[in-house]
């Protein structure tokens, strides 16, 4: 990004603020950094002066963090929210779900630090509209297919509802998954390596804090009414199954590792949350995005596509890079920049490349010249015939 990023930071502990200060220092050409130690005045200078990204403390007299950003999600919805904040209560921590875009933990150290919020405003120069930044960062939560809320809600208030079967329910829908994987990824769990398996981060955030997440929280959402809104949704869950199934197929064929076939069958399902937002909060515009070519209508209509949108909110939520970069170049992976020859960014393009064209050899063919510069173009015959099969014997 262009010029300085401009960072508040609210803590009531003043050796926290001195800390932040002397840390931050060596950054300071890249993050102008201000710190307060109060929320209502924090609140004050965001009112009277603009700031690309807040980060705060949970608990402070007079206000907490969790009702400062309550304020700020409202009044500066396109301002990045952070949390750093050590021992605080899983009730705090579920509470901060849908205000804060990432949690980060203390002590955390200046690269760590550094990281989230470069990754919090990664993609903003290329969301211009003012308007479209407030969407993304107003948004708590995309809308989820209603069957699969009512399933969901239906397992965890059985007798005997299982993390497997939960696990199961979110990994067929996209906005649950990409909430889930937001809340796994963040600090407060102490993670050492990010996590892109939903079965793995269902069992590591356990089904007491899912019924917390989606019966108390309200993370999930039932899905629009709006019949467009409603119709996109529909659309958007059948298209990206098909298609993380055939990319996690794709991965499994190019023997891959367990974590990049996890993440290939993960990128095929959230690929298209830019399409969920975008639809469900302007219905009438995504409607003239359905009558026209989509690429060059998404543009004149929105000033942006869905993929970058996606990728925005992907990045502001703190997702994984690699997922991001898959949510943000599904429809042009030549101008990625992940290196390595086969990855997750690879098995879904030849995914929607081979569900788009209605698996015919003739059409899938174009993938070989993108191929061909990742040395992968002979194996693209064998991942076809070993997709169709598969699809033969389901």
């Amino acid at each position: 990004m262009s010029g300085h990023l401009r960072a508040l930071f609210v803590d009531d502990d003043p050796a926290v603020l001195t800390g932040l200060k002397r840390m931050l220092r060596p950054i300071r050409n890249e993050i102008r950094s201000e710190f307060v130690d109060n929320a209502p005045e924090a609140l004050e200078m965001m009112a009277s002066d603009g700031y690309d990204v807040v980060i705060t403390d949970i608990r402070m007299p007079d206000m907490s963090g969790i009702e400062m950003l309550d304020i700020v999600s409202e009044s500066h919805p396109d301002m990045a929210r952070l949390i750093l904040s050590g021992h605080s209560s899983r009730s705090d921590t579920l509470r901060a779900t849908g205000l804060a875009h990432q949690y980060l933990a203390k002590p955390c150290d200046a690269s760590t630090l550094r990281r989230a919020i470069l990754r919090s405003v990664g993609l903003r120069e290329e969301l211009a509209d003012p308007e479209l930044r407030r969407l993304a960062g107003g948004a708590r939560s995309l809308p989820s297919v209603p069957d699969l809320y009512h399933r969901i809600n239906a397992e965890l208030a059985s007798d005997d509802p299982t993390a497997a079967r939960v696990g199961d329910i979110i990994a067929h829908d996209p906005a649950m998954s990409l909430k889930i994987l937001q809340i796994v990824n963040s600090s407060f769990f102490g993670l050492r390596r990010e996590v892109t398996d939903i079965g793995q981060a269902t069992s590591l955030l356990g089904l007491d804090t899912i019924s917390s997440l989606v019966l108390a929280a309200g993370v999930f959402s039932t899905g629009p009414t709006d019949p467009v809104s409603a119709g996109m949704v529909d659309h958007v869950y059948h298209s990206s199954l098909e298609i993380a199934s055939v990319a996690k197929h794709i991965a499994q064929v190019a023997g891959a590792g367990r974590e990049t076939v996890e993440e290939s069958y993960l990128a095929g399902l959230i690929q298209d949350i830019g399409i969920l937002a975008l639809a469900s909060n302007w219905p009438a515009r995504w409607r003239q995005v359905e009558r026209s070519d989509m690429a060059l209508s998404e543009q004149s209509i929105f000033g942006t596509t869905h993929a970058v949108f996606g990728a925005y909110l992907a990045s502001l939520w703190g997702l994984p890079d690699s997922l991001v970069e898959a949510i943000r170049y599904h429809t042009t992976p030549e101008r990625a920049s992940v290196a390595g020859s086969f990855n997750s960014l690879v098995a879904l393009h030849v995914a929607r490349a081979m569900v788009h064209g209605g698996f015919d050899p003739v059409h899938v063919a174009g993938e070989t010249p993108y191929l061909e510069e990742l040395g992968l173009a002979r194996e693209l015959g064998q991942w076809l015939d070993a997709v169709v099969e598969m699809r033969r014997a389901a």
